[in-house]
């Protein structure tokens, strides 16, 4: 993974192995589900997940897709069922992973980052409105 992130292979390090992160981080930051499908060898594991915006567009490592895009992408055009995943599974699937805290947080820095400043994830951010829902919401807790 530290080579990975060395080499600046971001989309090896999101799309193979910490797209969970990576979703989870838009989550926490901004509310969006994270929807994903299952694997198709072990249906108890996921294949692949990605957070979803207030308009129901996807967003991964790849950008801001429709949702038959990121199946398609994820699972060699094959079809699958998009499902909802649990914040709280995700959660637990990273952590399982075991990684020193330095690499967990350069990690969660990274995806902050890339959503930040690349073009292609232009219109990541919420909506005012969903923003303004956001913050209520965080503030009635």
């Amino acid at each position: 993974m530290r080579r990975r992130i060395k080499e600046c292979d971001f989309e090896a390090v999101f799309a193979y192995g910490e797209c969970f992160r990576f979703a989870l981080r838009l989550h926490d930051r901004w509310g969006y589900e994270i929807h994903g499908i299952r694997n198709d060898l072990d249906p108890t594991r996921w294949g692949h997940v990605w957070a979803v915006k207030d308009d129901g567009k996807g967003i991964d490592i790849r950008g801001i897709n429709s949702e038959k895009l990121l199946v398609a992408l994820a699972n060699a055009e094959l079809p699958a069922e998009v499902k909802k995943v649990d914040i709280q599974e995700v959660r637990n699937l990273i952590e399982a992973r075991g990684y020193p805290r330095d690499l967990s947080t350069k990690l969660d820095s990274l995806a902050d980052w890339i959503v930040d400043t690349h073009e292609r994830f232009n219109g990541a951010k919420p909506t005012a409105k969903c923003l303004r829902e956001i913050f209520d919401r965080d503030n009635n807790r």
